[in-house]
């Protein structure tokens, strides 16, 4: 049975409160915590976007094993892990949206960039976005922009 209004809102408010989450635990150097949240946030979105439960059963077995590789190898190859495992370009739109947040250009440009090739709505509004004015100036972000012809090609 295919889920209600009602019950897909409740998934994206989750979705964005854990991401948000983990995000403020990250800033705040709670690193247990950022991890904890962005695999909920993960889980959520699993469980979003698959209707497979045999899916979400094998996602969920590797939970634990991505937690202890997270809080081993640090926080900017966990979040790599995640830019690589998301193939939603609205996912990756917003993923880019927050490492530039957390001024990570090269990874908000390589999920800036899966945004754009998947064509995601919200990647229309990347030149106007005020999260992306640290990465303006960046070549990769003018080839972005030129891509989707929204920079004179003379820039």
């Amino acid at each position: 049975m295919a889920e209600s209004i009602k019950q897909i809102a409740v998934k994206t408010i989750q979705l964005e409160a854990n991401a948000i989450a983990g995000l403020l635990s990250y800033i705040n150097g709670e690193f247990e915590k950022a991890v904890d949240a962005r695999l909920t946030a993960q889980r959520i979105n699993e469980r979003f976007s698959v209707d497979s439960d045999e899916r979400i059963k094998a996602h969920d077995s590797t939970i634990d094993e991505k937690r202890e590789l997270a809080l081993r190898r640090g926080i900017n190859e966990f979040l790599k892990g995640l830019l690589s495992e998301s193939a939603d370009p609205t996912v990756t739109y917003y993923d880019a949206r927050r490492y530039a947040e957390l001024g990570n250009k090269d990874m908000a440009l390589d999920a800036l960039e899966k945004s754009v090739q998947g064509r995601a709505f919200h990647t229309a509004f990347v030149k106007v976005d005020p999260v992306f004015d640290r990465i303006r100036d960046e070549a990769r972000y003018k080839q972005v922009l030129r891509n989707m012809n929204l920079l004179d090609t003379n820039n």
